[in-house]
């Protein structure tokens, strides 16, 4: 038999676990460094660009395909604990690039895409955008 403050030893562990684990997750600790964060972005950054030229005619493409990040801040507060901004350059005769927001969903772990558009580049008569 449990004796009465073993019971209450024992409560204490569990409600000291509960209360650790609502901080984490309030706070949006993922467990995860920053290290790990860049990489997830960047595998989503490899998939999107081999989805975007997926449909694209060989001819159509510069000869190396690439994204760059343009765009990263970290949030101390809210929903959302990173944002970065990416452009993909594909297109060899036609100037324009796609440009993707993405955001750093703390509580999930993961990064979403939330915006997507088409921009036209200032300078086409290469055909390979500037860096």
């Amino acid at each position: 038999m449990i004796s009465f403050s073993e019971r209450t030893g024992c409560r204490s562990i569990v409600l000291l676990f509960f209360a650790v684990a609502a901080t984490c997750v309030l706070k949006g600790c993922s467990g995860e460094n920053e290290e790990m964060i860049r990489k997830k972005l960047d595998v989503i950054c490899t998939d999107d660009l081999a989805a975007i030229i997926d449909s694209i005619a060989v001819e159509n493409l510069i000869e190396r395909p690439y994204y760059k990040i343009v765009f990263y801040k970290q949030y101390s507060e809210g929903k959302y604990s990173r944002k970065a901004t990416v452009e993909f350059f594909f297109l060899k005769k036609v100037g324009v690039k796609v440009v993707r927001k993405y955001r750093y969903h703390a509580l999930i772990g993961m990064w979403d895409r939330y915006s997507n558009e088409y921009v036209f580049l200032h300078d086409t008569t290469t055909g390979v955008p500037k860096k």
